[in-house]
């Protein structure tokens, strides 16, 4: 912490001044330019890469930082202790040549943002050495860390806190002389960090881990049942909507196109408001997609229906991304293993969906149809829904009739009125009953997949309340202390680019590698808009299977990727 606030005092100067608030100026075009020799220095003494090192180089400009500049940076950010001042000022100024330069900015940057365990040991180790003899004793850690406590949190030393101190150097004074040397600390600090125990594990803690684990499994649940629902459905939208395969495509397409525009609005808005509000809107879109694609079912609305299908894609494809964020917050430690059980149920909950919701139009329609309604099946006694239409029916008729040498092929009329007087009025109706029966079903799964993008939002801000409360709690547990507020100093302070297009150089081959990624993601999902019906009409299986298949391929598809 304390090579925090030396390396970003430098770091302020060398940017030619700072802001009120300890920001450094932008730098203008031209900066200083670092030498080859220079470089390969701070390449070994520095955790760098050699692009940062240039762009730190140049975003600080090369300025030598004097002592009195040094000392007035300190004092506008806090830091007024004339000990403290000077303890900064000796670590950092490494040659000692009364000026810290931008090489030793960076390697004291690179002690506290990239440094291991070692490299910060070592730090303060240099920081507490008042004497420069190499060793410590207690006087010289108490009182640097006074000057710490009483900059950074208004606070002093206990009598109590000294002797811990006192205390600290004697335990761990192995050849007790009186002094801990640069070998000794760094073994103390170890001891101390190996020392600290993890929180105990109770049965509410697993029970808060479980309830989790089950909430955000819930996320993206609503997008995983709305998404399949025109392969899985795709012979009832057909039928309840009067369209053929070009209006699957149709609906499919506008899902993902509108699933391009998405995730580029929800990366932007994540960057501004972080990942929580961003899946709250999003799995709003879901649900207001899916309510509607329910409600075109139960009006019979085309119109209504492609709107739906925009939402859900705007939606759909922006939860991905801030579900993984989000467990990333949750599960710091598991963030790996919990990214995986999120592919995991992904993949699965689309499997379930082209198993299940045929399924569930099928009991629909059963519930939902007049009791005097005789329902189709066909040999395996399966329902046909929607039912052969009447016009299937006659070119069956005629097919059989022209198969025989002295009969005449009627032609078939046009009109669907024509069509219906070539019938007996009781199958007519019954034809509608069965008709309008099937559209029930088909509009009660639509209502039921709603239902589930409903219970993913109620999940989001479950668990977003979850993570503000223990947000709060942390926050009113966690007192302010030197070291973070040096390091928050540091970064504050530390060379920026003069613009923020510098966090957009990205190479075109990378672009490329998302393309190419997401052409592969999307290409299954694609294809099961019409794998239903191949597996039915080409291969000759029945609803159940060519579901169960599609659903399969979904779900191979999801755990390759």
């Amino acid at each position: 912490a304390a090579a925090a606030a030396a390396a970003a005092a430098a770091a302020a100067a060398a940017s030619e001044g700072a802001n009120d608030d300890g920001k450094p100026k932008p730098k203008k075009k031209g900066g200083h330019k670092l030498s080859g020799d220079e470089l390969e220095r701070l390449n070994k003494e520095t955790r760098f890469t050699q692009a940062e090192l240039k762009q730190l180089y140049k975003f600080a400009g090369g300025e030598q930082v004097q002592r009195d500049t040094f000392n007035e940076l300190l004092r506008k950010n806090g830091i007024k202790s004339p000990l403290l001042s000077d303890r900064l000022w000796d670590v950092y100024d490494r040659d000692d040549n009364g000026t810290v330069d931008t090489a030793e900015l960076l390697i004291a940057l690179s002690r506290l943002l990239r440094g291991t365990l070692d490299d910060i040991t070592r730090a303060f180790f240099e920081l507490y050495d008042l004497n420069g003899d190499d060793a410590l004793d207690t006087n010289e850690i108490v009182d640097v860390y006074s000057a710490l406590l009483a900059d950074t949190t208004d606070t002093t030393l206990t009598d109590a806190q000294r002797e811990q101190i006192a205390a600290f150097v004697k335990q761990h004074d192995t050849n007790a002389d009186g002094h801990l040397d640069a070998d000794e600390f760094a073994r103390a600090v170890r001891e101390v960090k190996d020392g600290r125990k993890s929180q105990p594990l109770t049965v509410g803690r697993v029970l808060m881990v479980a309830l989790l684990v089950f909430l955000t499994a819930w996320f993206e649940m609503g997008t995983s049942f709305a998404l399949p629902t025109m392969g899985a459905l795709s012979a009832r939208i057909r039928s309840r909507f009067v369209t053929d395969d070009s209006g699957i495509g149709l609906l499919t397409g506008l899902y993902y196109g509108a699933a391009m525009i998405g995730p580029l609005i929800g990366g932007l808005a994540m960057d501004r408001i972080g990942p929580g509000p961003v899946l709250l809107v999003a799995n709003l879109l879901v649900l207001g997609g899916a309510a509607l694609q329910a409600a075109s079912s139960h009006f019979g609305s085309f119109a209504v229906l492609v709107v739906a299908r925009l939402l859900l894609g705007l939606g759909g494809e922006a939860t991905p991304f801030t579900t993984v964020e989000i467990l990333g917050r949750l599960f710091p430690s598991q963030f790996l293993l919990m990214a995986g059980v999120r592919n995991l149920i992904q993949s699965v909950s689309g499997f379930l969906a082209f198993l299940l919701l045929p399924m569930i139009a099928n009991a629909g329609t059963r519930t939902f149809a007049a009791a005097d309604t005789v329902l189709l099946q066909d040999p395996n006694g399966e329902l046909l829904c929607p039912p052969p239409s009447l016009r299937s029916v006659l070119a069956m008729q005629t097919a059989t009739n022209t198969s025989s040498p002295s009969s005449s092929a009627p032609t078939l009329p046009e009109s669907p009125s024509s069509i219906e007087a070539l019938f007996p009025p009781l199958v007519v109706q019954q034809q509608q009953q069965i008709a309008t029966a099937c559209n029930a079903g088909t509009s009660f799964v639509l209502w039921i997949v709603t239902l589930i993008a409903l219970v993913s939002v109620i999940c989001t801000v479950i668990v977003l309340a979850i993570m503000a409360c223990q947000r709060r709690e942390r926050e009113a547990q966690l007192k302010p202390t030197p070291g973070k507020s040096l390091l928050a100093f540091a970064r504050a302070t530390a060379p920026q680019p003069p613009n923020r297009l510098y966090d957009f150089k990205l190479p075109f081959a990378f672009f490329l590698a998302v393309f190419a990624i997401k052409s592969g993601y999307f290409a299954p999902f694609s294809f099961s808009a019409y794998s239903v019906r191949i597996f039915r009409e080409r291969y000759n299986e029945t609803d159940t299977i060519a579901s169960f298949l599609s659903g399969f391929m979904s779900l191979v598809a999801g755990g390759l990727r």
